[in-house]
């Protein structure tokens, strides 16, 4: 707000639900709390909570609308007939936006550096981190073949790992026939709901060799 109010007879570190005083998408299910007199801090509950009680949030360009009557300037005076002489805010709606310092994606990206002929290519992007407490609102993937495009069918690789979607929390694997021989890269492009996006790759060559062991080390490159 522009000005001081009157925190809508609420106290400071006082938490109470945002819809006392706000109306958006979620905001019955979103605590909130005045951090000074000028400005709410509102903590949406986790996604795993919000899915399972069938609650949708406020995402950046949604609306976030004050409630009429609810909301008076501070009264300095401390003289309750002067206080109670001061109006109420009307209704005013304003779009949400994305802070400044809004959280980045990282990409992660981790698969065993040399593939045999016997395996299929399992890659791990579990490690990525970023999402804001949301789901990732997008995930391309890139294919390139180092060795020349007939060392992979492009096509039905980015088809296969663009068939997981947003869900990350898992193995992604690639059928070895999509692949025949040389040095591959992949590259991910996460996107989170405040519209932020990062892209991480990770490379492997693939070898027409049944005895090459399929071995990862989690974590991110050094």
């Amino acid at each position: 707000f522009d000005s001081w109010t009157d925190m809508g007879g609420k106290d400071f570190r006082e938490t109470w639900p945002c819809r006392d005083l706000l109306s958006f998408e979620g905001s019955n299910a979103t605590t909130c709390s005045w951090l000074n007199l000028t400005a709410i801090v509102g903590v949406f509950p986790s996604t795993t909570s919000a899915s399972s009680g069938g609650v949708s949030l406020v995402s950046v360009g949604g609306n976030v609308t004050l409630r009429g009557g609810k909301l008076k300037p501070y009264c300095k005076t401390g003289g309750s007939s002067t206080c109670d002489a001061y109006n109420a805010s009307t209704s005013q709606t304003v779009s949400m936006q994305t802070a400044t310092n809004a959280v980045t994606p990282s990409v992660v990206l981790v698969t065993a550096s040399r593939v045999g002929s016997c395996d299929n290519v399992s890659i791990n992007a579990m490690l990525s981190n970023g999402h804001g407490g949301r789901p990732w609102t997008s995930a391309t993937w890139s294919v390139y073949a180092l060795d020349g495009d007939g060392a992979v069918d492009v096509t039905s690789v980015r088809a296969t790992l663009s068939s997981y979607g947003t869900s990350l929390g898992q193995l992604l694997t690639i059928p070895r026939a999509y692949f025949k021989s040389g040095k591959i890269t992949l590259s991910l492009t996460l996107t989170n709901f405040f519209g932020k996006s990062s892209t991480g790759s990770v490379a492997f060559t693939v070898v027409n060799d049944p005895l090459v062991p399929n071995v990862y080390i989690a974590g991110a490159p050094m």
